[in-house]
């Protein structure tokens, strides 16, 4: 008996390769697009989380600027007043160690003030509130003053300071003088931080009179670089003290300003260096120089002191001015910070300076009668101190007495010269008061006041309506500048 199997035939390779083949390519697709939807899904998340954060991080920023601004006025104006009791009480008689004790007490008030000062600087940049002037002022005399506020300090470290101002650039700019300044002593003020031999040389150009020299950037730094010999013949550097300084003009080698020298006829663009022989900057700290409140490391602060926040205010305003800053430095050998800054030409006459730089004198006031009109006894009493020292008659009455106030006003003010300190609308509604008694009367009203606790759209308001009484508003510590304005 026989049995027969039918076998078939089977499958052949190449199609189970196939078919394996296309199951492979199903599966990946299948995960690429999966791996695309959830990517695209995570990617959507993080961009909310994303801009969730940046809301949050600008609320804080807000915030921040609005603390500072607000807590460093209420540290100033009391400090305010200590210095000014301190300045009085300068000018009684005191034995020599007393004096002592006072100016080692201003010194530390002012230090105190100008750190004050520089955070609120900061704040209102962040927050947009600062504006420069536009007035003229004398270039060489803000040089010269700048170079005498530290010039019993390079005395004591021996160090030579020196200033060049170059004779193409004008002696009067229209322009931000008080900036400028603060701009030139903080850079000068690091320089003599950081420095304790050698030199510390500011320059001033115009930018269009480094262009017509060719703008030869390597002639002349290889001119700096040249090295000299002593009667000793000891190695010396062509520089202001003999040391080697950094290759000083290669931080203007770059800036825009001189690429595009050709602006407004009546533009004066300014370049200027100021360069030492310092420590100079290692590589790893010269890309946060300018980060507010960052030093080149955690023993700088320790050592020289310093919150690190002058170079990025120093920065942010010669932005401000339409100008460009830049450094180099070299470790151990010292820093030349450069800087352009873009000021209007004056056409008018330089005795328009007068009632900016001139000092006051007792005859500029003589005759003058003044009623301070001011709740807080420190800055009343200190401004009725300096009214006194330039020879105005001056009476006191406290903001909350309005009957007393009147009756004081009647029988006091009798000239043209009214100081009052007041606040906000409470001021208005005085002034609108006292000009009903003196319609006749030629009276000038000069109010201390502040706006920082104001929104924008009401300190314009109150603003323009104080412009609209002709009062003036200031809120100057220096007596000096304060009453230089009404001689």
């Amino acid at each position: 008996m026989h049995c027969r199997f039918k076998h078939e035939p089977s499958l052949p390779w190449s199609a189970i390769i196939i078919s394996t083949a296309v199951a492979i390519i199903v599966l990946l697709v299948g995960h690429i697009i999966y791996a695309t939807l959830n990517s695209l899904e995570k990617a959507e998340h993080d961009y909310r989380v994303m801009r969730e954060l940046k809301g949050q991080a600008e609320a804080a920023d807000i915030a921040k600027s609005q603390f500072l601004a607000t807590v460093s006025h209420e540290i100033r104006t009391p400090m305010n007043g200590v210095l000014g009791m301190l300045q009085m009480l300068m000018d009684t008689e005191l034995d020599t160690t007393q004096q002592d004790f006072v100016v080692t007490a201003q010194e530390s008030g002012k230090v105190l003030i100008n750190l004050i000062n520089e955070v609120l600087d900061l704040a209102k940049i962040e927050s947009g509130r600062i504006e420069l002037e536009a007035v003229p002022f004398d270039v060489r005399d803000i040089l010269d003053n700048v170079i005498s506020l530290f010039y019993d300090k390079s005395q004591a470290k021996g160090i030579e300071l020196a200033v060049l101002v170059s004779d193409q650039v004008p002696d009067v700019l229209i322009g931000d003088p008080w900036r400028f300044r603060q701009i030139i002593t903080n850079l000068v003020g690091n320089s003599m931080k950081f420095t304790e031999q050698g030199h510390i040389f500011v320059q001033v150009h115009l930018v269009k009179e480094l262009n017509r020299k060719g703008n030869n950037f390597c002639d002349v730094s290889a001119h700096n670089r040249e090295i000299l010999y002593d009667s000793d013949n000891s190695m010396l550097w062509n520089t202001l003290s003999g040391l080697e300084v950094a290759d000083s003009w290669r931080s203007l080698e770059n800036f825009t300003m001189f690429k595009n020298s050709n602006g407004e006829t009546d533009t004066i663009r300014l370049a200027v260096r100021v360069e030492d022989t310092g420590i100079g900057i290692t590589k790893d700290a010269q890309m946060r120089i300018f980060t507010p409140f960052m030093q080149a490391d955690s023993s700088t602060s320790r050592t020289y002191g310093g919150t690190g926040i002058g170079l990025s205010i120093t920065k942010r305003l010669v932005e401000l001015m339409g100008g460009e800053i830049g450094f180099t430095s070299k470790s151990g050998v010292g820093s030349t910070f450069s800087f352009t800054a873009i000021f209007k030409e004056n056409r008018g006459c330089p005795g328009d300076m007068k009632r900016y730089y001139s000092e006051p004198t007792p005859l500029d006031f003589q005759g003058m009668r003044a009623l301070i009109i001011d709740g807080r006894s420190a800055r009343a009493e200190v401004t009725m101190y300096h009214l006194r020292r330039l020879g105005i008659q001056c009476s006191l009455v406290a903001t909350s007495e309005s009957e007393s106030a009147s009756s004081a006003l009647m029988k006091a003010c009798t000239s043209r010269f009214i100081s009052l300190c007041s606040l906000l609308f409470d001021l208005l509604l005085q002034v609108l008061e006292i000009r009903s008694y003196f319609v006749q009367i030629n009276v000038t009203f000069l109010a201390f006041i502040n706006f920082c606790h104001l929104n924008t759209w009401l300190c314009y308001i109150f603003f323009s309506w104080l412009c609209a009484i002709s009062l003036n508003i200031f809120h100057i510590v220096d007596p000096k500048t304060r009453f230089r304005n009404f001689s």
